[in-house]
């Protein structure tokens, strides 16, 4: 397991209870721009606690999950079961059992806006020029793991992204993704072995046309595709004691499908040649 400087979810346990926690509600982000509820757990530990409900705390902590698996390096979480005299809930107009049902969303040390020094690699990336010259000032400023940043666009895309993660850069210079809330959703899901949806958007995506896009793409479906089902599905199971619907079930299909969409991608490569089913 590569050490990225903090807990995968692999060593994390899948549900806590937050009795006795501390709460605060905080202003994140290197420009404060978001207010979320932080909860400190016994351990020192600190949680975001977003309290958008089970529905995306499920698509978020079964995606992270996924992508961790494949070595994107993803914030990590825990299913949270939340006091029901906690403040977050007080805070809720009209609150009932299942808002006690969230996530928890390792809080990471984040880098500020502005370069630590003049060696840090956010003084060498660049906005300015070609989306080629700046993906190369992105792959040489000296960020640890340049690539997991093109690898989680285009995981994304096999998970039926509804909009773009976000990114974190930590301390330590180290590329994050974040916010992925909103996976498995982007378009409605048709069965079959290959998402078309999925094919369709990574041949108009310009950075698959970027200089070792093709290369990094097939070497992420090869890690995705030696996956096995049968893991897959235990990433969507939803502990006991956690209360989240159904969901658990569909995104499995999603989960199979984007393993069979890389297989067809090493096969075929972005064609328009599906399986026979």
């Amino acid at each position: 397991m590569v050490n990225w400087g903090f807990s995968q979810i692999d060593e994390l346990p899948a549900v806590v209870a937050a009795d006795g926690w501390s709460w605060s509600y905080e202003n994140l982000g290197h420009d404060h721009s978001q207010s979320f509820w932080v909860g400190t757990d016994s351990g020192n530990r600190r949680w975001i606690v977003k309290m958008r409900g089970a529905e995306y705390a499920v698509r978020e902590r079964i995606y992270s999950h996924f992508a961790q698996q494949v070595g994107i390096c993803t914030q990590s979480s825990l299913y949270v079961v939340v006091s029901a005299d906690a403040p977050p809930i007080a805070a809720l107009r009209a609150p009932d059992d299942s808002d006690r049902y969230q996530l928890g969303l390792l809080l990471l040390a984040e880098h500020a806006p502005d370069p630590c020094d003049a060696t840090c690699p956010l003084a060498k990336a660049t906005s300015c020029g070609t989306e080629q010259a700046m993906f190369n000032s992105w792959l040489n400023s000296g960020i640890v793991n340049p690539w997991d940043w093109f690898e989680a666009e285009i995981l994304g895309y096999l998970c039926a992204k509804h909009e773009p993660s976000g990114q974190l850069i930590t301390r330590d210079h180290r590329h994050v993704q974040i916010d992925n809330e909103l996976m498995f959703g982007g378009w409605p899901f048709v069965p079959g072995p290959v998402s078309e949806h999925a094919l369709r958007y990574l041949r108009e995506e310009s950075l698959m046309t970027l200089d070792g896009a093709q290369r990094r793409a097939l070497a992420l479906c090869e890690r995705i595709v030696q996956i096995p089902p049968a893991k897959l599905e235990s990433l969507c199971e939803v502990p006991e004691g956690y209360r989240a619907e159904a969901l658990d079930t569909k995104i499995l299909d999603w989960l199979l499908q984007a393993r069979s969409t890389a297989e067809h991608f090493l096969l075929h490569g972005l064609s328009n040649r599906t399986y026979q089913c």
